[in-house]
């Protein structure tokens, strides 16, 4: 697996950079890398899911099948 490298631009094209973002993935490691890669752009109000939707669901909080 490796980095999008358009990433960063294509976040800037759909958030500003005090734009609340919520980043996710399975298991919380490639979202825990995406949110630091945008913090260090400059980006102000983002925030991780730790654990992923993995842990999201293992500690009960809302799913949607």
């Amino acid at each position: 697996m490796s980095k999008n490298p358009d990433f960063l631009e294509q976040v800037s094209s759909l958030f500003g950079r005090s734009d609340d973002i919520i980043v996710g993935c399975q298991s919380g490691g490639r979202s825990f890398i995406a949110t630091t890669d945008l913090l260090d752009a400059g980006f102000t109000a983002v925030k991780d899911v730790t654990g992923g939707y993995t842990a999201w669901a293992q500690n009960g909080l809302p799913t949607q099948d």
